[in-house]
């Protein structure tokens, strides 16, 4: 199976759009960004929220301590993965479909 690559944003302005960005440059499946400049998250506080980028689609996962938001990415992240490996596995069947007729 493909591997499923995640790359991490910190970010002072325009979240979306840098992350998107980075995550095209980097050519990762996932990015998941956050912001560095608001109180009470980010790396020196005990709490963060995230959101997430990845082709086609993407989601927030609200503040909340950084052990439960580590939960809901590695959740995410299998989920998208799981996506990702079935998107192969009908292509691959597709292909092998084509390659009989």
């Amino acid at each position: 199976p493909a591997p499923f690559t995640v790359g991490f944003a910190a970010e002072t302005e325009r979240l979306a759009e840098h992350a998107r960005g980075k995550r095209m440059a980097k050519s990762v499946d996932m990015i998941a960004a956050n912001w560095v400049n608001l109180p009470g998250q980010g790396f020196e506080a005990d709490a963060n929220a995230l959101h997430l980028f990845w082709e086609g689609g993407d989601c927030e996962l609200p503040r909340a301590s950084k052990t439960q938001l580590a939960r809901a990415l590695i959740a995410q992240i299998a989920t998208r993965y799981a996506t990702k490996q079935q998107h192969a596995s009908d292509r691959d069947t597709r292909k092998h479909a084509d390659d009989s007729a």
